[in-house]
């Protein structure tokens, strides 16, 4: 009641006044000082209080101090009257109130790692009061300045295992800590435990029902999947981060570039082209940005002005003769890809004459002796191999021009020539892409050139090295059919049974098919027969008429076998069917007409 208050307070100053001396004089203040800041009056209070500073209420008196610098926005004072009681009182009634109070004045104060220490304090001291909130404070403070055995001291027990993999009931029962998987997450990520973070960083956003730190989750789960060289789940993180995220413009810059990486033109024009617009083009990432964006739209679309786009950038970065040559050769190139070959020459006999100094001649030299190749031309082709190979001895796409001039002889039929060619590309090469395409292309050629051992013994060492090529179940099936031509054909059926068994189904007519025919080679006709006729039941629609071609040869088969009626069964299987092509059919009807005769 302010009538009582201002009574009492009336009261006790005419007290105070008429007697000074008296014993409980310090008792009175204190009581006046109650009703003083009751009645809003804080700097009397605070006189009344620093009058009895010295007297046995001196604990009380510092706490009503502090707490009245603090209403007076008064944060420093506030913070030295809290720190001269827990001083002169470190075991006292007020000590957790003046920690929790000055943990929070320094934070306000910037003076964070004073709030730090305090907070340890109230949770080593008072483990029950609010201790998960300083808890989670303290934890993000560690991780940020690198004192992980700190973190991890302050999150404790890291057993996360829940009761139960429901989601409903995990979210509804609060069974797992979110910010204990935040914490755990952002320590690992400090450490470089990459799979650990990453394992805390998914659990974190499948339980999180809030969803606050999303972005900032999908923002270090990015970047780890970019040091891990895993560009396509960065990516895919990245793009569910939300436009209005603090750090978005850094995120989209990197999208781009990742982009770019992936050959996902329309992507990089995307993110490109509103940072384009905002960014400086002092930002060291402008220049890299601005090239990007011109090739990506020379790969989209067929109507860029590239003179135009080429002029500019010449004369926004005319010192930048690299990133000029590698304009032109692109546009050279996508100029080749829509079979304009000798326009594709032209442009790329710019940079040969004018930006024969930089890095990149030597690919642009590269892609015109592909175009001569092209134009078959090539007497012209092969004078310019040779000028490559003397101008650019150390070129990083001399394996690239192996395989090309490997290519070239395979389809002349030189396949001495063409093996030494994709030989050369693997010594020239340490591009396992380019590795991969070499041998790829000898298993081709020793194939054609009927060499089986080479094929077998190249194709498993193609399986070693590129153990997850999309290729790998081609390679494999030629290796069973290898064994055919080598006399081993037991081996190649036991090879290729095997196979079928880890096979998808749209592979199993293919490799069945392979092994009738390697019966059908071996003179096994009666086990040939057996396996033909099992692959109408697995077919299905491919690329090859499997079908058709299974009858055909269970017919044959059964020739051998002087089993003439169900040769011509087989034979009529072959002509009734709408997938038979027209020379198979024609050939059926010659055998029915021969058997019958």
């Amino acid at each position: 009641n302010p009538d009582l208050n201002e009574k009492a307070i009336a009261y006790y100053q005419s007290f105070i006044k008429g007697n000074a001396k008296h014993p409980k004089i310090a008792d009175i203040k204190l009581a006046l000082s109650k009703y003083l800041i009751e009645n809003g009056d804080l700097e009397a209070a605070a006189g009344e209080l620093r009058e009895i500073i010295n007297s046995r209420h001196k604990e009380t008196a510092y706490l009503r101090l502090a707490e009245i610098h603090e209403k007076l926005a008064k944060k420093a004072e506030a913070a030295d009257y809290y720190k001269e009681l827990l001083t002169s009182f470190p075991t006292g009634k007020y000590r957790f109130s003046a920690l929790k109070s000055l943990a929070e004045l320094e934070d306000q104060l910037g003076n964070k790692e004073n709030s730090i220490a305090f907070k340890r304090i109230l949770i080593n001291d008072y483990p029950q009061a609010e201790q998960e909130k300083y808890k989670n404070q303290l934890v993000a403070f560690y991780i940020e300045r690198g004192q992980l055995a700190e973190a991890e001291k302050m999150i404790g027990n890291t057993d996360l295992v829940s009761l139960t993999n429901d989601l409903v009931l995990i979210n509804e029962l609060n069974l797992v800590s979110y910010d204990k998987l935040l914490q755990l997450a952002k320590l690992n990520d400090f450490k470089d435990k990459n799979l650990e973070a990453l394992r805390y960083y998914n659990d974190y956003l499948r339980f999180s029902k809030e969803g606050s730190n999303d972005n900032e989750v999908r923002l270090a789960m990015g970047e780890i999947y970019i040091e891990q060289g895993r560009k396509d789940l960065a990516i895919n993180h990245l793009k569910k981060i939300s436009d209005n995220f603090a750090n978005y413009n850094h995120v989209r810059q990197t999208l781009a570039i990742l982009s770019f990486d992936q050959e996902d033109y329309e992507s990089v024009i995307t993110y490109s082209a509103p940072l384009l617009k905002t960014m400086p083009a002092s930002d060291p990432a402008y220049i890299t940005l601005n090239r990007n964006y011109i090739i990506a739209r020379i790969k989209q679309s067929g109507t860029i002005n590239f003179k135009a786009e080429l002029a500019q950038y010449k004369k926004s970065f005319p010192n930048d003769k690299e990133g000029q040559a590698q304009l032109i050769i692109e546009y050279g190139k996508q100029e080749r890809l829509r079979n304009n070959f000798s326009k594709s020459i032209q442009i790329l006999d710019d940079v040969l004459d004018d930006y024969d100094d930089t890095n990149l001649a030597d690919n642009a030299l590269f892609y015109t002796i592909l175009n001569y190749f092209t134009l078959n031309n090539m007497e012209k082709a092969l004078k310019l191999v040779g000028d490559f190979f003397e101008t650019y001895p150390n070129s990083d796409v001399t394996g690239e021009l192996y395989n090309a001039l490997g290519n070239t002889y395979s389809r002349l039929g030189k396949f001495d020539s063409a093996i030494e060619a994709f030989k050369s590309a693997l010594l020239k090469t340490e591009k396992q892409d380019v590795k991969r395409v070499s041998y790829s292309n000898l298993i081709s050629v020793y194939k054609s050139a009927g060499l089986w051992e080479a094929v077998l013994t190249t194709a498993n060492t193609f399986i070693q090295l590129f153990p997850n090529d999309p290729s790998l179940i081609d390679v494999k099936i030629l290796i069973g059919q290898s064994y055919a031509y080598l006399n081993r054909g037991t081996e190649g059926v036991n090879y290729l049974k095997k196979l079928k068994l880890v096979a998808d189904a749209d592979r199993e007519p293919e490799i069945q098919y392979s092994i009738a025919d390697i019966y059908y080679k071996m003179k096994n006709y009666e086990a040939a027969v057996q396996e033909y006729i099992k692959i109408p039941l697995l077919s299905k629609k491919t690329n090859l008429p499997w079908i058709p071609t299974s009858y055909y040869y269970a017919g044959r088969s059964y020739e051998y076998l002087s089993r003439n009626k169900d040769a011509i069964r087989m034979f009529e299987q072959v002509i009734a069917r709408p997938d038979s092509d027209a020379l198979m059919k024609k050939e059926a009807k010659k055998r029915i007409d021969d058997l019958k005769n």
